[in-house]
Parts: C-alpha cells; structure tokens; sequence
C-alpha cells in the first residue's frame, strides 16, 4: 500500500493543529499520495465553518498546504455501493460510522491505500473494506 485516504478528521486535526495533524505536512515533504474524498472535504469546511473556528478563506488556505499532493477522488458507481453497504452495516450493527467514514473507508479501498483517521473506534472495527491506520498522536 503506498499513501493515504484521509478521514476528515485527519485533516481538522492539521488545520487546528492538534497532536498528529503535523504529519501531514511529513507526508507531504516525503511524496506521500494523500487522497480525500469530495464529502470527507465538505465535512471539514461544514464543521470548522458551523463551529466558528474558521472561515471559508482560512480553510481554503490551510488546505492550500497540502494541495500538491491531496487528491480529492471524484465518486464513482463503486465508491456509492462499497460505502452504502458499509452504512447499512453500520446501523444495523451499531458501529457508529457516518456516511463520510464509510466513503473515506470506500476510497482507501479503491485507491488501494491505507485510511488514515484521528477516530480510534475504527481500529475496533473487523472487516472494513481498507486497512486503517490511526493519526500518530490522536487523542
């Protein structure tokens, strides 16, 4: 596996500055291939934006960091059914994962790379469609 599908919180972690968000910026100086998917990205302006931690500019500019590498997939077919089989699974089961976890996790599966996630409940999860990896640091 070589890079990296980003949770959401992954990357309000980076713009808050909050333990682990460095590494991106790690990846990053190393050529790390950082995913996102359009709604793991909308999740991150929708929060810090209804918060009033951020505005619009200052997201768009912390992001505008790591936008050599960070490459937001656009969805396909796959990408809706992985994670809309994932959702179903996740309510039935009580797994708590929202539909942006569950395309974040679609993703990584599709791009063949790790999901990396601040959310430690992943790392309780059996049978995701991606190997997960926790944010270094992650509270």
């Amino acid at each position: 596996m070589s890079g990296y599908t980003l949770d959401a919180s992954v990357l309000m972690a980076y713009l808050r500055g909050e333990a682990g968000g460095g590494a991106l910026l790690e990846y990053v100086a190393l050529g790390v291939p950082l995913y996102v998917s359009p709604v793991n990205l909308t999740e991150v302006y929708g929060v810090l934006i209804g918060r009033g931690e951020f505005s619009q500019a200052e997201v768009e500019q912390g992001l505008g960091l790591l936008s050599q590498l960070l490459s937001v997939v656009p969805l396909q077919a796959g990408h809706v059914s992985v994670a809309g089989a994932l959702l179903g699974r996740s309510k039935a089961e009580k797994l708590y994962l929202s539909l942006s976890d569950c395309l974040c996790l679609s993703v990584a599966a599709s791009t063949g790379t790790l999901a990396l996630t601040a959310d430690r409940a992943w790392a309780e999860i059996a049978n995701l469609p991606a190997p997960v990896e926790l944010l270094r640091g992650a509270p």
